[in-house]
């Protein structure tokens, strides 16, 4: 709910926007950087567009956290994971990814 605040105050506040951005970016690179780390590692294959995982792993994250923060009656913490597995699964090309 705290982040549900924060972003609802920086769409007023420029400062706010700004530092929001700024923490966003920092997500995508925890995304990055583990998807690199799984690749250096041999799990999974170069992505052909890293930016693009990270921005739509981020956003699935955002939008579930979202429903769940809502308590929304058909998204528990059980089925948002689910739902992100299998989206990284079919994103990274990697069908492990979901089981």
């Amino acid at each position: 709910m705290l982040w549900v605040e924060y972003w609802r105050t920086a769409l007023r506040d420029e400062e706010l926007a700004a530092e929001s951005i700024a923490a966003y970016d920092g997500w995508l690179q925890l995304v990055r950087d583990a998807v690199q780390g799984a690749v250096a590692a041999g799990l999974i294959a170069q992505p052909p567009d890293i930016d693009q995982v990270a921005q739509g792993a981020c956003a699935i994250a955002d939008g579930l956290g979202i429903q769940i923060a809502l308590h929304h009656p058909g998204i528990t913490w059980d089925r948002a994971s689910a739902i992100t597995r299998a989206w990284l699964a079919a994103a990274l090309d990697c069908p492990a990814i979901s089981d």
